[in-house]
């Protein structure tokens, strides 16, 4: 009887490993396709705010060297004399000549202004997104902190539990082992005496079971628990390595917006 009870707690044993090994590569292969998810939607959003910055960028500058352009053009059209000339005309376009130089004064003051404004909101950009990564680094830490010592006192409330079934398996094996030499010894005293404690026997049994498969519960729980950090620990090694890949790709994206800016200008 006890060997039968132990041999079925074996193959329930065996059968939750089969299905924890599977839910670990169920979860493993959804947790792989998260983050592959999470990683284009964050460089997705990056670029195109740095593409949209870029584009307003030009777009201003375009639009005041068009301006400055008009201006000059219509200050020269305006100089030019198309009649003789007459006293005082050349005071006049001399006049004229100083507005054109001023007009040009006013928008490269302008364009200097606008790409130190442009300058600035890259650099309030990247800003922006180095302080999202290091917050996001700083959750990651704690959360690895945190779940670190989860699974330690999971591993230590897991550990008691097996001693605990593995010292009444044993004591029930030790029971058993009593119970069979006295049977062999055939002798009505020496049955009596084995027999008496086990006169509860079965009730005993059906107790440890009751126990064993509370216990069962138990483990399985935890070991889904335990299936949890280690899935979250993962994500953030993953999730660092991503970070390190991103904050790369921003730096190579700020050099070639500086270098469009230098172009530009």
């Amino acid at each position: 009887f006890h060997a039968a009870k132990c041999e079925k707690l074996q193959r329930e044993k065996a059968e939750l490993e089969r299905r924890r090994e599977d839910e670990v590569r169920r979860r493993g292969r959804q947790h792989q396709a998260e983050l592959r998810d999470l990683e284009r939607r964050l460089q997705l959003q990056f670029e195109t705010e740095a593409a949209q910055l870029q584009e307003e960028h030009r777009a201003q500058l375009l639009r005041i060297g068009c301006q400055h352009q008009e201006q000059s053009a219509s200050v020269l059209q305006a100089a030019r004399p198309s009649e003789p000339p007459v006293p005082g005309s050349l005071c006049n376009q001399s006049c004229d000549l100083l507005q054109v130089e001023d007009i040009t004064a006013s928008h490269e003051a302008a364009l200097l202004e606008m790409e130190n404004s442009h300058t600035v909101a890259v650099s309030l950009l990247q800003d922006d997104h180095d302080h999202k990564v290091q917050e996001l680094i700083s959750t990651h830490e704690l959360e690895k902190k945190e779940l670190e010592e989860n699974f330690e006192k999971l591993r230590l409330s897991l550990q008691d539990q097996v001693d605990t079934l593995t010292f009444q398996s044993q004591s029930l094996r030790d029971r058993a082992r009593r119970f069979e030499e006295a049977l062999r010894k055939n002798t009505e005293e020496q049955l009596e005496i084995a027999l008496a404690p086990y006169q509860h026997l079965e009730e005993d049994m059906k107790s440890l079971k009751q126990v064993l498969e509370m216990k069962n519960q138990q483990i399985h729980q935890q070991e889904k628990k335990i299936i949890e950090l280690e899935k979250l620990a993962e994500k953030n090694i993953i999730l660092e390595e991503k970070i390190q890949v991103l904050q790369q790709q921003n730096e190579d994206l700020k050099a070639r917006i500086d270098q469009n800016t230098v172009v530009t200008r």
